[in-house]
């Protein structure tokens, strides 16, 4: 909720295992903050929330600019975070119980027109689709645990990061999918950077054992090329 990453991994013969990311320093519950100091005295949060899209806008284009792999060539996108699970929970509540939920930006857009329509409160989820009793009962108690956790402008908040995302990211042109256990992603990646080089590959040759990443500094619109090799 602190703040928001982007990132991918790869391999490549010229220089082995790699990897890329950045992250924008804004996240559900920094931008609501940000958008309540914004507007002021004034009260008129949604105000200060689209003051402040205006330069989240700038930092995600920046990101997206950096990685342009990432735009153009990545047909497939996972969302993980608070947000990604209220978008799937409200927009695919059916699917409460697969890890992988089949998502799009024009289901982001919809939510974000449901939270438009009803701006002090929680919106309101069709369970009435889900035929069978036990699944309902499980995708209103996930809603819940939604609601419980994130207020209405959280979800404003969150789901500006998302639109956001989306255009700069060009979410139109791929697959996406909300990855239920994506909270174990970065910790998943960690232990697996720690485990044994890869066994020799065709021809006998073995991958070096160099990792490198790539980061984006923070809040720059053209940031400078950083590489930080890291050798066991």
């Amino acid at each position: 909720s602190g703040n928001t990453r982007v990132a991918a991994a790869g391999w490549s013969n010229g220089i082995g295992e790699w990897r890329v990311g950045g992250t924008v320093d804004a996240g559900t519950i920094t931008l609501t903050n940000r958008a309540t100091a914004a507007a002021g005295a004034s009260g008129r949060w949604a105000d200060g929330l689209a003051s402040e899209r205006t330069e989240l806008a700038r930092q995600i284009a920046a990101l997206a600019n950096w990685h342009p792999t990432l735009v153009y060539y990545r047909p497939k996108c996972y969302l993980t975070g608070g947000v990604a699970w209220a978008v799937a929970t409200a927009t695919k509540p059916g699917a409460v119980r697969d890890p992988f939920v089949a998502l799009s930006a024009a289901d982001i857009e919809r939510f974000e027109e449901l939270l438009a329509a009803h701006l002090d409160e929680m919106p309101p989820v069709d369970f009435g689709a889900i035929a069978d009793s036990t699944v309902r009962a499980e995708a209103e108690g996930e809603w819940r645990r939604v609601k419980d956790t994130f207020n209405p402008k959280n979800l404003r908040a969150g789901c500006a990061i998302l639109r956001e995302l989306a255009v700069a990211y060009r979410l139109d042109r791929k697959e996406v999918v909300f990855a239920r256990g994506g909270q174990f992603a970065w910790l998943t990646a960690l232990l697996a950077s720690e485990a044994e080089p890869p066994a020799p590959v065709s021809g006998g040759v073995t991958p070096p054992a160099m990792r490198v990443w790539i980061t984006a500094p923070r809040r720059a619109v053209c940031p400078p090329l950083i590489r930080r090799p890291m050798y066991r």
